[in-house]
């Protein structure tokens, strides 16, 4: 159990525009899941958005245990320093090498969301390249933002290949515009065009 977490500003942008009864199940699960490491069951668009914020929260928790962990080492290892000193060094060395390990780890997590949720499979090592160019501050706003920019192009063939969007800064675009889905025409409209009743 944590006593404090991190919750970003991404993270209230995206679930604010959800309906209440989804915000609450939301904040509830993300400060569940941040503060007692407790997943809760989501159905729906709350677990859509909670999908797209879990990689954040994974990756703040392992640098909470490890920090736990390098305080532990750096209080034996305190009483030790008057035998070897190398062992702060050491010590010192290892967590950077796990938060490098956790923050490639946390990449790869977060690239296979954003591949997933955009869902037009194309171009995916150029992607990839473009993905390990961003800071993880872009790649977060990337996840949250990207269900809106998904709604706005729910036909596929429309929405931009995803090497496209992470090159333009897509995500970055205010007005989003939305494709609605062409109304099917009423059996009158039907007949007046065609002079047959069907």
């Amino acid at each position: 159990m944590r006593d404090s977490a991190v919750f970003y500003r991404s993270f209230y942008e995206a679930i604010k525009e959800l309906p209440s009864e989804n915000q609450l199940e939301v904040y509830n699960a993300v400060f569940e899941y941040a503060l007692n490491f407790n997943a809760v069951e989501l159905t729906g668009l709350s677990k859509t958005i909670f999908t797209l914020i879990k990689p954040q929260l994974e990756a703040n928790i392992g640098k909470y245990k490890n920090g736990i962990k390098a305080k532990n080492k750096q209080k034996r290892s305190k009483k030790e320093a008057n035998e070897n000193v190398n062992d702060n060094v050491n010590l010192n060395e290892n967590v950077n090498i796990n938060e490098n390990i956790n923050e490639n780890v946390n990449e790869k997590k977060l690239f296979e969301s954003f591949w997933n949720l955009y869902d037009k499979k194309v171009e995916r090592s150029l992607c990839e390249n473009k993905w390990r160019k961003l800071t993880t501050h872009e790649q977060q706003l990337i996840i949250n933002g990207l269900p809106f920019y998904i709604r706005a192009t729910p036909d596929i063939q429309y929405r931009k290949n995803p090497a496209t969007y992470l090159a333009n800064r897509v995500w970055e675009d205010e007005h989003l515009p939305t494709y609605k889905p062409a109304k099917e025409k009423s059996d009158l409209e039907k007949f007046l065009e065609t002079g047959k009743f069907e």
